[in-house]
């Protein structure tokens, strides 16, 4: 059930409203953190996950469009687990559910566990209980990340970054550099459907590379769809 990160299927086929239900009421406990990226099939995935939480007696955190490190900070936060609604760098019509604990993805013991219980999961009765939203935890992720470089240095360079979203960081990282002082340039920001292909390797992002030097910026910054890895490419382009 489980690949390298997390679970991962064409949404309909593999990932369907039953299994995020399933997998929320087994991996619950109290309170379960949620999040997604921009795919389509992400609100009934969300939505179906918060079900199954409720048939496990938890509060749901609906912490909406984040990028997947957001999503592990509010796991922090809140002192809860969290499944984040995503399958990264894959097409559009893929979607998955990634398990965080304690600020991170859970180990291959929990993945274990957590199988073994889906396994012997019985469906209950539509659940019903309370949503909680969590707007702030963006503003969180920022300041948590300000607090860690030097803005006054950032600020007097004043650099001229592109930076190429394509999915669930552009909830955060153009408006975090743009607080640091950096002139953001900012490309494929859409918070509905993917511009390019997801995974950031440098032949998807060769429009990208010759745009740096168009327009003589100091590096740019490429995420994937749940912003959990970028490719950085520098002033000439490179990646």
């Amino acid at each position: 059930m489980f690949g390298t990160s997390g679970i991962r299927g064409i949404y309909g086929r593999e990932v369907t409203e039953e299994l995020a239900s399933a997998i929320a009421a087994v991996f619950a406990r109290g309170r379960l953190a949620v999040g997604r990226d921009i795919r389509g099939s992400g609100p009934p995935l969300l939505q179906a996950a918060a079900s199954g939480a409720f048939q496990a007696g938890s509060l749901v955190i609906d912490c909406g469009i984040v990028p997947t490190p957001t999503l592990a900070l509010a796991s922090l936060k809140h002192r809860c687990r969290a499944i984040m609604i995503t399958a990264s760098h894959n097409p559009p019509e893929y979607n998955g559910l990634k398990l965080v604990s304690e600020g991170k993805e859970i180990s291959k013991e929990m993945e274990k566990e957590v199988e073994a219980a889906y396994r012997a999961w019985k469906p209950g009765a539509p659940g019903e209980g309370s949503v909680f939203h969590d707007r702030m935890i963006i503003r969180d992720h920022k300041e948590l990340v300000s607090g860690l470089v030097d803005r006054s240095l950032i600020g007097r360079k004043g650099p001229k970054v592109v930076v190429d979203c394509n999915g669930a960081a552009s909830m955060i990282t153009p408006h975090l550099l743009t607080d640091l002082g950096c002139r953001v340039v900012s490309v494929n920001s859409s918070q509905h459907c993917f511009n390019r292909q997801s995974e950031p390797s440098p032949g998807n992002l060769a429009y990208l590379s010759s745009f740096v030097r168009e327009i003589g910026a100091d590096f740019a910054i490429a995420h994937d769809g749940d912003g959990d890895r970028c490719m950085v490419l520098d002033e000439k382009g490179q990646a």
